[in-house]
């Protein structure tokens, strides 16, 4: 047992080392970009809901994209989300979003919110493109569609692309808007 051991340290410590002397290598090769020069780019697809938009009772949301452009990306639609709305939910000051993963607030995930809840449906991307044209090029060949409560899908443009160190005051990136106090 003792050898198997020496001798899996023994090859952990040479895959770590040559992962690191191919690191160096491939940062210092001629032609190569530097692996750190790449910038976080962040833009969303939002649609802001004026409070007291959501009527008591039971809602659901869904969000469509593709590329037209791309062969290999397949249009995903995401399952529906299901939220109740009710006057015994706390109302909070910032903004709720309605996201591909459920309801999402400074106060963590959420499955029910007050009517008068300041709502924000919104898909948010980090992308590691190197410059902002290429990350705005990205963006705008997305096709972002939204849905809600059994209406017609809505496309929803790009917001502006920016840097997400710009844009990063925590985890709950939605900290503005027309609604938020």
């Amino acid at each position: 047992m003792n050898g198997w051991l020496r001798t899996g340290c023994v090859l952990l410590s040479l895959i770590l080392l040559t992962g690191t002397l191919v690191t160096v290598a491939a940062a210092a090769a001629p032609g190569l970009p530097d692996p750190g020069s790449y910038l976080n780019w962040t833009w969303n697809h939002s649609i802001e809901f004026p409070r007291g938009h959501w009527s008591d009772g039971s809602h659901w949301y869904q969000f469509y994209l593709y590329r037209p452009d791309s062969l290999w990306d397949p249009p995903v639609v995401t399952r529906a989300q299901q939220f109740l709305v009710t006057p015994m939910a706390p109302l909070l000051k910032d903004q709720v979003q309605l996201r591909g993963l459920g309801l999402l607030s400074s106060q963590g995930v959420l499955h029910e919110i007050h009517p008068a809840q300041d709502t924000v449906m919104q898909l948010s991307w980090l992308s590691a493109r190197p410059t902002r044209q290429e990350a705005k090029a990205w963006s705008e060949s997305l096709v972002v569609m939204f849905r809600w409560d059994g209406g017609d899908w809505v496309v929803v443009p790009a917001g502006p692309v920016t840097s997400y160190c710009t844009r990063n005051p925590g985890l709950f990136w939605r900290r503005w808007g027309a609604h938020y106090e």
